[in-house]
């Protein structure tokens, strides 16, 4: 027994050492992750305030902060400069091909009457992209200018001080999809390819049937032709207007209609949507446009976390606000579209409302394809009266859902009286009643929105962006103002040139306002301000007609993270163009950024995090415009970067 116990006790020794040796391993271990967990984190991002330029040296080039400061979570912090690196100009060659050349349908260089007939050069780089493939960058820029383009840039990255530098440039051909018109603002998708928006300014399709030239006097029945039915780009008033004064529109759609956009083969209703853009290695690249997600005057697109509910503005007066959902995660080619109706609670600084959503209906992009194809008339949607007498009792629909700009004429305006042809009253052209809703809710969005009684009263939606944090979109209106402040219909405003940026809080759980489930987990419910700008009107001492320490005309916007907004304007308010970080926390507004005279800061801050870095890339749309000779080397679009270091 004696000898049966002292075994025992060595074995337990033994034992116990082998425990007590795998327990100091673990504790290791432990400790080490404890370590690694416990290290400071970066919690906060601040840059130092930017001074308003004040003189010819710091109103004519591009700035930033001096410098960021990082604040971590045990309380230390770091500062770093900043710089903003011009990556290149437009009209500058990069390898075999010049940044911001706008291609015709063969994809050669247009020359237009505007060009001087020589290549034309676009100074309004306006979104940016940036794809991965195979470990290499590949920067999508759009050029917001008729008739469009898009070039792509492959860049090259140096580790050794964190810099990139354009490599070679391609402008990207259209011809497979009948070309492009004016590329705005643009994002990027959640499954790594570019979306943007074609701006369908000058090509409504109102003013391109017959049916309709009795009720406008900007029509193309009034525009002068040749002998061979040609246009000339003059303009001849209608009786009912005579002094109206079109010619500018006449020359414009001369060229996109001629020139550019594919002579007795255009319809305006292959533009207006938002478009895709893809890559390979190779810079190979591919579009299309998206014609399930319906057709407006598109300033941008952005997808929520779950890769089908997609949010639409639409640039412009009397404007909608979108919302597509698609029927699969990452197919945008099949899905339900919603506009926005606004049910006002407040008027003042900005007003707020609570939002609701009318169902436009289900679209399928084959199927929207094949209508387009059939060249449908405007007025083979909708039977046309006059708004001035509109037989409601027929059916008829007063509907504002257009461009303002010329109502004080008298002739020009916003007023339609609509009615949907189906039934009996279905033109040839279609099938089915099912196609013609097909047509209204793809083609016409806008219209047929209004006609349902959804809200186009939005002046100018510009950027969004969705804040995951406190899980909400945000939309720039760039002016408050006309359709916003007219006292008449849904929205009801208080006058604010200088615009807002506002927030939508999501919800899973919305109804339409038919009371049916929407199959989204990122509903917008109400719009409230989260920052205004203030219209002072009688300049300061340096021409600013804004309070300069505050917002003017928001239009790019981005949130970058630890509660930054990133605000970019695009205003005549303020003498130079400012850039903005706003934090949502806080609602601390910090300027960071001043354009030369006359630009407007664009790019849409597109991101990139890199090495312990995050890379906001930011052009420089349309510089210098005091300078009167457009190809002048000062007037030449900038696009670039500035690094933050995230540690």
């Amino acid at each position: 027994m004696r000898q049966l116990t002292l075994k025992h006790l060595l074995m337990a020794i033994l034992l116990a050492t082998v425990i007590m040796s795998l327990v100091a391993c673990g504790d290791d271990d432990d400790s080490a992750s404890s370590q690694e967990s416990t290290q400071a984190q970066l919690s906060a991002i601040q840059f130092e305030e930017l001074e308003v330029p004040t003189s010819g040296d710091n109103q004519t080039v591009v700035r930033v902060s001096d410098s960021v400061v990082l604040k971590f979570t045990d309380n230390s912090s770091s500062s770093y400069p900043l710089e903003y690196h011009t990556l290149f100009r437009t009209g500058q060659k990069i390898g075999n091909n010049t940044a911001g050349m706008i291609i015709d349908r063969n994809g050669e260089p247009l020359h237009t009457e505007y060009s001087n007939n020589e290549d034309s050069i676009s100074n309004y780089p306006d979104a940016n992209s940036v794809l991965i493939r195979d470990g290499k960058y590949f920067l999508i820029t759009h050029y917001e200018q008729s008739p469009g383009a898009v070039d792509i840039t492959e860049l090259s990255y140096n580790v050794s001080d964190k810099s990139f530098s354009a490599k070679e440039l391609k402008n990207i051909d259209f011809s497979s999809v009948g070309g492009t018109w004016i590329n705005c603002a643009g994002d990027k998708t959640p499954w790594g390819t570019h979306i943007g928006g074609e701006e369908d300014y000058y090509l409504d399709a109102y003013q391109f049937d017959n049916e309709t030239k009795n009720y406008m006097s900007k029509h193309i029945a009034y525009c002068e032709t040749d002998n061979n039915g040609k246009l000339t780009g003059g303009y001849t008033p209608p009786e009912f207007d005579k002094s109206a004064s079109f010619s500018w529109w006449c020359g414009y759609v001369k060229d996109i209609k001629e020139e550019y956009l594919g002579g007795d083969n255009f319809t305006p209703y292959n533009y207006g949507y938002i478009i895709e853009i893809d890559t390979d290695a190779s810079m190979n690249t591919t579009v299309k446009k998206l014609y399930a997600m319906g057709r407006s005057t598109p300033e941008m697109a952005t997808v929520m976390p779950d890769n089908k509910t997609v949010y639409i503005a639409d640039d412009g007066d009397f404007r909608g606000i979108y919302m597509f959902v698609a029927d699969k995660a990452g197919d945008l080619t099949s899905g339900n579209i919603y506009m926005a109706k606004w049910i006002q609670t407040s008027a003042e600084r900005g007003g707020s409302a609570n939002i609701s959503w009318v169902n436009l209906g289900h679209t399928v992009e084959s199927e929207v394809k094949a209508i387009i194809e059939k060249k449908p008339k405007f007025s083979d949607i909708f039977l046309v009266g006059d708004p001035d007498s509109c037989n409601t009792a027929q059916g008829y629909k007063i509907v504002r859902a257009g461009d303002p700009a010329d109502e004080s004429k008298g002739a020009y305006k916003t007023k339609m009286c609509l009615k949907l042809r189906t039934g009996e009253e279905r033109a040839t052209v279609f099938e089915s009643d099912d196609e013609v809703l097909m047509a209204a809710r793809a083609l016409e969005t806008r219209k047929y929105g209004a006609y349902l009684g959804a809200t186009a009263e939005f002046k100018k939606a510009e950027g969004l962006t969705y804040n995951p944090d406190k899980n909400e979109l945000y939309i720039a209106i760039s002016q408050i103002s006309s359709s916003m402040s007219d006292d008449e219909g849904d929205i009801r405003l208080i006058k604010e040139n200088a615009g807002a940026v506002y927030k939508l809080p999501m919800s899973s759980s919305e109804k339409d306002t038919e009371g049916n489930p929407i199959n989204s987990q990122y509903v917008g419910t109400s719009m409230s301000p989260v920052v205004v700008g203030e219209y002072i009107g009688s300049p300061d001492d340096l021409g600013n007609t804004a309070v300069v320490n505050k917002i003017a005309s928001p239009d790019n916007i981005r949130y970058i993270g630890y509660n930054i907004l990133l605000i970019g304007e695009d205003t005549g308010y303020h003498v130079n163009n400012m850039a903005w970080a706003y934090n949502t926390e806080t609602g601390k507004l910090t300027r960071i950024m001043t354009a030369p005279i006359k630009a407007e800061i664009t790019g849409m801050f597109a991101t990139l995090e890199k090495d312990d870095s995050l890379f906001v890339f930011t052009n420089i749309q349309h510089p210098r415009e005091d300078i009167s000779n457009y190809s002048a080397e000062e007037r030449r679009g900038y696009i670039g970067y500035f690094r933050i270091p995230l540690k």
